[in-house]
């Protein structure tokens, strides 16, 4: 009820014309002004100097609302409480987001990256030739973390990061059962933003290669831990069998008594009944040592 208040809230303070605070502004003079919030504003003020030794400085929502107030200009806190101001740093962030791009693109080949943005968890004047990038092993699951640069000597500056992106997925065109062949008919091409994703989606599929681990509704995201390699040969599907007996190659139609996919070992059936193992090669071929 409280999420609902506050997103009409919101709504109104927009039609109203009323300006919105963000929970962070960067800042480079230590004399922030109202400017430093929206710089298109026609007025021009103080509203406050940050101390010199202040990296990261935090003022209540409710005072800024109150210093725009007391000129006329409407403020709204929306959802915040306390807006945090960053001074800026040189540093330059660019390598930095070139290795998270090669990360998230390892996990999601199919990412379409906008932006990423990277902000110094402190002042940061630069970096030393040489340093190295070290992200969680799980950051993968959300679009927005921390990392660290890790220089040679061994000291680590830590920065927040977030990526704006879409991945390409498939989804399911309708409810789909265990072990259900993924084909053109039952999956549909789409995209959805990287904060919607928790792991790697299955974003192609030739016809037939994967099945379904488990059921999956209408309209879902696919992902990679739901499917997994449809077999070669499927259990009591006739196939194929080779027998090399020194010269001479002897074909024959056997069987399958269970699935597999290329080079496992299953068990045939031979047109005799007799039971033996054989090697899959191939869709429903199978050879026989």
């Amino acid at each position: 009820m409280l999420r609902i208040v506050t997103v009409w809230l919101l709504a109104v303070s927009l039609l109203l014309g009323a300006r919105v605070l963000k929970g962070e502004y960067p800042f480079s003079d230590p004399s922030v002004t109202a400017r430093t919030l929206f710089p298109d504003l026609e007025q021009e003020f103080s509203l406050f100097v940050v101390p010199a030794h202040k990296s990261r400085y935090r003022v209540s929502a409710e005072t800024l609302v109150d210093a725009f107030a007391r000129r006329g200009i409407a403020v709204e806190a929306g959802r915040e409480r306390y807006i945090t101001f960053v001074r800026s740093s040189p540093v330059d962030t660019a390598p930095i987001a070139a290795k998270i791009t090669d990360y998230y693109t390892m996990h999601y080949p199919s990412i379409r990256i906008r932006h990423i943005a990277v902000t110094p968890r402190v002042y940061t004047p630069g970096l030393p030739a040489g340093y190295t990038v070290h992200l969680g092993d799980n950051s993968f699951k959300s679009a927005e973390g921390t990392l660290y640069a890790e220089t040679p000597a061994g000291k680590k500056f830590f920065f927040d990061y977030r990526v704006d992106a879409d991945v390409g997925v498939l989804r399911t065109r309708s409810r789909l059962k265990r072990g259900s062949l993924l084909v053109p008919g039952n999956v549909t091409p789409g995209s959805v933003p990287l904060t919607e994703l928790k792991a790697p989606p299955l974003y192609a599929a030739p016809d037939g290669a994967y099945r379904l681990k488990r059921l999956l509704r209408e309209d879902a995201v696919i992902l990679m831990r739901h499917v997994e390699r449809a077999p070669l040969v499927n259990r009591g599907a006739e196939v194929s069998a080779t027998l090399k007996a020194g010269q001479v190659l002897i074909q024959f139609r056997a069987t399958a008594l269970q699935d597999g996919g290329i080079h496992d070992i299953i068990a045939v059936q031979k047109p005799d009944g007799q039971r033996i193992q054989a090697v899959v090669v191939g869709e429903n071929r199978v050879e026989i040592e």
